[in-house]
């Protein structure tokens, strides 16, 4: 079937699907060809193909991924941490997200000349010098060759190898700086629910890095603009429209103009069938830091410009668990003391949204 890119509805609908958001029948990492339906991929190459997930939060992060599992699993999120399939790191932004540990080399190649440019005045106002990196790596390395260690006891080492000095901020930037440059990382889910520290060798990307780094975005968030894919990975457009037209006169990408400009997508995104768009108008659960939502520059597809802060309240960076359905935010959820969730609609609920959100609720990892 032809999709009309220049429909908001399916334009945000077709980004859930990319996203992986329709799991049990197709993935990100899919072809699609009339009639057939694809089997579902394992959560690594769910992850893989989208390119990063966001994951500042990190009960959010499991919510996120586990919504993208076949089975909404949060078993198969532990299995892949502690498999080495997926870490949590910095690859962009100064942002957490969860990778596949097999796209580190060209993840961190593509961003880490950048992020360290942007990130070199905190770290002298910090006063971490590249020797303070190397002790920091040193200790780090002594202590995971002896044992499995969380972030916290190696900050504590730190502090008492004289590292942090009780300056504000010094054991993140420590942390997150090491990890950028493909160090260290979180990886296995410890006992008590939180990731222990893995330490890396990250090899050289076979290739150029941004040309995989632009292919994977389109090819999982789109249909996106240049715009978006800037927004997302923090580097300059310029370089970027480069890549993308390489990588569409090589037919990796195509690209659209609907409504006035040029949204950039895998090829053969008809192939993809309407019952997988129907299946992503139905209502879901997602939590706060959402691929769907963060993952662009222009979200109004998806969100209405109008009800922006409903989700994020005085713009600070800290969002709302969102309620999608047909594709759009039409409110947000908590959960009340039992752990129940609570929905709070924008406008008066219906019975039938009701019980979409008790269906939804139930999709829900447990």
């Amino acid at each position: 079937m032809t999709h009309d890119l220049s429909d908001p509805t399916t334009l945000s609908l077709l980004r859930m699907v990319g996203l992986g958001l329709v799991p049990d029948l197709f993935g990100p990492s899919m072809g699609a060809a009339p009639g057939q339906t694809p089997t579902a991929p394992d959560l690594t190459d769910t992850v893989s193909a989208v390119g990063a997930l966001q994951s500042q939060d990190w009960n959010g992060a499991l919510h996120t991924l586990a919504t993208r599992d076949r089975n909404h699993s949060l078993v198969a999120v532990r299995r892949a941490f502690d498999g080495g399939g997926l870490v949590r790191t910095w690859p962009m932004r100064g942002t957490l997200h969860t990778v596949a540990a097999a796209d580190l080399p060209w993840l961190l190649s593509a961003t880490r000349d950048r992020t360290g440019r942007l990130t070199a005045r905190r770290r002298a106002q910090l006063g971490i010098s590249e020797q303070v990196l190397e002790n920091a790596l040193e200790v780090a390395h002594r202590m995971l060759s002896l044992r499995r260690c969380t972030r916290g006891e190696v900050v504590e080492e730190w502090r008492s190898e004289g590292l942090i000095e009780e300056v504000p901020g010094r054991a993140y930037h420590l942390f997150m700086t090491l990890c950028y440059r493909g160090h260290l990382a979180l990886g296995p889910i410890g006992p008590d629910g939180g990731q222990l520290v893995v330490e890396l060798s990250v090899a050289e990307p076979i290739g150029d890095p941004l040309a995989a780094y632009v292919r994977r975005y389109f090819t999982s968030h789109g249909p996106a603009t240049l715009e978006d894919l800037a927004r997302w990975s923090g580097l300059t457009k310029t370089v970027l429209k480069r890549y993308a037209i390489a990588a569409r006169d090589r037919g990796e990408l195509a690209s659209t103009v609907a409504a006035g400009r040029e949204l950039w997508h895998r090829p053969g995104l008809d192939a993809i069938p309407g019952d997988v768009l129907d299946a992503a108008a139905r209502m879901v659960l997602l939590s706060g830091f959402d691929e769907l939502i963060l993952g662009y520059r222009d979200r109004s597809c998806t969100l209405a410009p109008e009800l922006e802060t409903r989700i994020c309240p005085g713009g600070n960076g800290m969002f709302k668990h969102t309620i999608v359905e047909g594709g759009r935010v039409v409110g947000t959820w908590r959960r009340d003391r039992t752990g129940d969730p609570v929905p709070e609609f924008f406008a008066t609920a219906t019975k039938r949204r009701l019980k979409s959100f008790g269906d939804a609720v139930r999709r829900m990892p447990a």
